[in-house]
């Protein structure tokens, strides 16, 4: 099983297509160093504030506070380093203000500012990691002191704010020529308006993330943009309910559709945390880390997306997800294809766990292979191994009378992640007719 750091680079674009669609818009070097400084402050704010969701430990498990203040400790010091590049950047680029580049708010100011207090903070936290495990049972006390210190500050608060203004406007260019389109009722101009922006400014968050996923950097840092997420998502859930409550028409298309985002954001976020980011800080293995990260992404993501594309289907009932988010066409034909090989293996494992005589050894192997070769990749990370593992297992096990329990297992685990696979966003258009003729053999996944 190839370990987090050796999938090539064609192997990852094949996995994950993840969300490019950022990338081609021209946004000044300048502005991207503040987006990307502004987000982590925020995220490690968010991680350290005692409502945080996320920090909760595995199921039965204690919190681990010299786990959680390496983790911070890890992350003050990227944000360090990206403080002097920006403030480096600043200073280089012409015409940069006193009162911020560009005529913006972040300048030689806010950055100062921003340097001071980490300063203090990295020296008082290598004093602490250099101490006894003692010293850590005051790990609250901690949090709360870093917690303080960058949100009692104006500057600081600048950084963020700006920050999220640029990413606010990093909307698709579709979803923009839309919001901005005389054809807009009046009456749902408000919502979209105020909407639209916050899932950009979160999409901006989770793009970081992919970022990571694909450069291989350490991880477990992530947790911080995720804690930004989480209260990202839950203030549009609230903005939608309230809404919700003042609507007054429950058959118009908008309140369906608002209806529909805050119910699909709340199931996924529970997802999320009860599945994928619980007691993140506990796990040493890096594959499992790299695991439990992508799906937890993925699950946001792809969920955020389709919410986008449904409100701009609103507007425009010809528009296709892919002409907002074109990666998303090389996700649907990889789902595609991996639904229908993961199908035609099925049926084969299926048929010689019912009779073992039914076709030769060679043949049950070369479909192994092919299948390994060719639709492994379009997997997620997590399902990759237990694939793998299965076909070696098969391949190696010559008895048949050990072959058919191995093989009950297997179709069973396909069965399960057949079900998972056609459960993606990206093929609610594309119904697969087996499944729909026996949805019972799937555990009620379908």
């Amino acid at each position: 099983m190839p370990t987090q750091g050796s999938l090539s680079s064609p192997e990852r674009e094949r996995v994950h297509s993840r969300s490019s669609w950022s990338a081609d818009q021209s946004v000044p070097e300048l502005e991207r160093k503040v987006l990307e400084l502004g987000h982590w402050v925020a995220g490690l704010k968010a991680y350290l504030d005692q409502r945080n969701r996320i920090l909760a430990p595995s199921e039965g498990g204690a919190r681990h506070p010299r786990k959680e203040f390496r983790v911070v400790r890890s992350a003050l010091m990227m944000i360090s380093r990206r403080a002097l590049e920006l403030e480096g950047a600043t200073r280089r680029s012409r015409g940069a203000k006193e009162t911020g580049a560009d005529g913006r708010t972040v300048g030689n100011k806010e950055l100062n500012e921003l340097a001071d207090i980490l300063r203090e903070i990295v020296l008082l936290s290598g004093s602490m990691d250099d101490s006894r495990e003692t010293a850590f049972e005051s790990g609250p006390v901690w949090n709360t002191f870093v917690f303080r210190s960058l949100s009692e500050s104006p500057e600081v608060d600048r950084i963020i704010s700006e920050s999220e203004r640029i990413a606010s406007g990093m909307l698709p260019e579709k979803i923009v020529e839309l919001r901005d389109s005389r054809e807009v009722p009046e009456a749902w101009s408000g919502d979209l308006r105020a909407l639209l922006p916050k899932i950009g400014t979160i999409l901006s968050y989770l793009r970081l993330i992919s970022q990571m996923l694909e450069t291989d950097e350490p991880l477990k840092k992530c947790i911080l943009l995720f804690s930004r997420v989480d209260e990202l998502m839950r203030e549009v859930m609230e903005f939608i309910n309230n809404r919700l409550q003042r609507f007054p028409d429950d058959t118009d298309a908008l309140f369906g559709s608002l209806d529909g985002a805050a119910y699909t954001a709340s199931i996924e976020l529970r997802k999320v945390h009860s599945n994928e980011l619980k007691g993140l800080v506990e796990i040493r293995p890096t594959p499992i880390v790299f695991a439990r990260i992508e799906t937890a992404y993925s699950l946001l993501n792809d969920s955020l997306q389709m919410t986008l594309v449904n409100f701009a289907q609103l507007l425009d009932r010809d528009l296709e997800p892919t002409d907002i988010f074109p990666e998303l066409l090389t996700k649907e034909q990889q789902s595609i294809q991996l639904r229908e090989n993961m199908w035609h293996l099925l049926q084969i494992v299926q048929k010689i766990e019912q009779d073992p005589d039914s076709s030769p050894p060679e043949e049950l192997k070369r479909e192994l292979i092919g299948f390994r070769d060719k639709n492994l990749y379009f997997l997620f990370y997590k399902d990759m191994e237990t694939v793998e593992r299965f076909i070696e297992e098969v391949i190696v096990t010559g008895d048949k009378k050990d072959l058919v329990p191995l093989l009950h297992r297997f179709g069973a685990y396909l069965e399960t992640l057949l079900g998972q696979v056609n459960m993606r966003v990206v093929l609610a258009n594309h119904p697969f007719e087996p499944l729909q003729q026996a949805p019972h053999d799937f555990g009620g996944l379908m």
